[in-house]
């Protein structure tokens, strides 16, 4: 995959002895077609090189495979606290907390942020 956003990232695999792990563009491919829509470049290009595990965002939970979980719980959230938002995908969660993009914000599109304040 060619690189054009993340480039800091892919420059830097290892920060303190943690190494960036990525899935394959095949896993990404299959991701996109069980949720139903196509990811923004920039997130693919984070997928590509920290899919599985990625140093950059200290402590947030952001692996592939815990993906159906993190949509679900940030829209329970989202219900529980009343708010009702454009089409988004959460790619990040920590303690119940999550960052998301929209989809419809172009490339690259911005990250969010939802505290949940339950803890």
């Amino acid at each position: 995959m060619q690189i054009e956003y993340l480039t800091q990232m892919k420059n830097t695999p290892i920060i303190k002895g943690d190494e960036n792990r990525g899935i394959s563009e095949q896993e990404i491919e299959k991701l996109e077609q069980n949720f139903g829509i196509e990811f923004p470049k920039a997130y693919k290009e984070f997928l590509f090189l920290g899919g599985k595990y990625q140093n950059c965002i200290d402590d947030w939970d952001t692996d592939y495979l815990y993906l159906d979980w993190t949509q679900k719980n940030i829209k329970e959230n989202m219900i529980g606290i009343n708010l009702q938002l454009k089409p988004f995908f959460a790619f990040a969660e920590y303690n119940g907390d999550f960052f998301f993009f929209f989809l419809d914000e172009g490339e690259p599109p911005p990250p969010f942020m939802l505290f949940t304040m339950i803890k």
